[in-house]
């Protein structure tokens, strides 16, 4: 779940509770231990919200290393002067966005 940062006390609070917090009823919290919240800077808007599945997302985004990393080095004797280089090609895809879900309340 990404929320803003300053919202994260609360949607511990929701997430984490074992019962109805500020009552005296004390009912079974349904989503305890269910969600892990993470705040997110990029969300600027109080009422903003996104949830995503990560099991969904390693199974739907991929990666491909078409190069893999390689690095060269070579010195001049005279001058001690050295240069590096390091070079790789890949490639990224998704097979579906329905891992992560939001609201952008207006």
């Amino acid at each position: 779940c990404r929320i803003r940062p300053y919202l994260y006390e609360e949607a511990y609070e929701i997430i984490n509770a074992s019962g109805k917090v500020d009552t005296d009823l004390n009912n079974p919290n349904v989503h305890e231990g269910s969600y892990t919240a993470v705040d997110w800077e990029y969300l600027t808007d109080t009422n903003d919200w996104f949830m995503m599945d990560s099991t969904l997302r390693k199974e739907q985004l991929h990666w491909f290393d078409r190069e893999p990393l390689e690095f060269a080095f070579i010195e001049d004797f005279d001058t001690m002067i050295g240069k590096w280089r390091a070079y790789m090609r890949y490639g990224n895809a998704h097979t579906d966005w329905r891992f992560i879900f939001g609201s952008q309340v207006a």
